[in-house]
């Protein structure tokens, strides 16, 4: 009696602490799983996103209206007009050697390769802005006309841009080798809870990748449906900067920026690379979550 007391107690013990050791155990896949969700989601943005000023610029001049872009057409084409009474001057005062005006090398350089169309509208565009941000802040502002102007138009200073493009390049060099390392050894980790089930392991992972696809597909989808409804429209951003470039127009007038600005970010974050990544993400994990195990169970039993 008391030996089947006992055993009773001991089944007791042992159902107990397999329960405690299953509930621990998809507690630890839990939270593995959901620190490969993280790094995965952090890594493919880190790696997708990339800071390209130029690029932005094209999108505020590709997204304004067609007033818009004739005017900057007109602005860009008379300027350019004056390359050649420019260049002259520029080659005799370095005959003379006389300072020459870095400005006006660059802006000769970019109409001649804008007169032999070896550039578009859109890049010539996007490099006289580039031109324009770095004679504002060479000069450090001294004029406040000009240090507003940057500022209205919703552009930043040459010294944001640098500072931008150097924590971007410094946080990919050191983030993704660290990522990535970090991702192998937490799927290692997570294969240690199913060594005795490979199948369950590889479900697993396919889901954690079905997971991060759906979370970056849904927001770019959502997206560009919004874009489609309410086109971005960037010319609040180009009147700004035009009306400060104006030698005749001295006011400031308040730009209403913030909204093809919020939707410019955007756009950055969500781009085409974070879309080609999410839907190979969601490839992998479709093969992963249901293809590759039913095929293996199907191999296992007729084996």
């Amino acid at each position: 009696m008391n030996s089947k007391i006992i055993k009773e107690i001991i089944k007791y013990i042992n159902i107990k602490i397999k329960k405690q050791y299953m509930f621990l155990k998809k507690v630890g896949i839990w939270i593995v799983a959901s620190c490969i969700s993280f790094c995965l989601f952090t890594l493919i943005f880190i790696t997708a996103i990339k800071i390209d000023p130029e690029n932005i610029i094209k999108d505020i001049y590709t997204h304004s209206n067609d007033a818009t872009k004739q005017k900057i057409q007109s602005f860009l084409t008379n300027t350019c007009l004056q390359t050649d009474e420019n260049q002259a001057m520029a080659d005799e005062a370095k005959q003379k050697d006389y300072p020459i005006d870095p400005k006006i090398i660059k802006i000769n350089q970019l109409c001649t390769e804008f007169k032999q169309k070896q550039i578009s509208d859109d890049e010539l565009f996007a490099k006289a802005v580039h031109i324009y941000i770095e004679e504002v802040s060479s000069e450090n502002f001294q004029d406040d006309v000009q240090n507003k102007a940057t500022k209205q138009a919703g552009l930043p200073d040459q010294g944001e841009l640098q500072n931008i493009l150097n924590i971007e390049s410094q946080i990919k060099k050191i983030i993704i080798p660290f990522l990535t390392l970090l991702i192998i050894f937490l799927f290692v980790l997570l294969y240690l809870f199913y060594l005795k089930n490979p199948i369950d392991y590889m479900k697993r992972s396919g889901q954690i990748f079905v997971k991060i696809a759906v979370i970056m597909l849904v927001p770019w989808l959502i997206l560009q449906i919004y874009l489609m409804v309410h086109p971005l429209d960037t010319t609040p951003i180009i009147n700004g900067f035009l009306s400060n470039i104006d030698q005749s127009n001295n006011t400031i007038t308040p730009q209403s920026n913030i909204e093809p600005i919020v939707l410019l970010v955007l756009k950055t974050i969500y781009n085409t690379r974070v879309a080609i990544i999410s839907l190979i993400a969601l490839f992998f994990g479709i093969l992963l979550r249901w293809i590759f195990p039913k095929y293996l169970s199907k191999k296992m039993l007729m084996s």
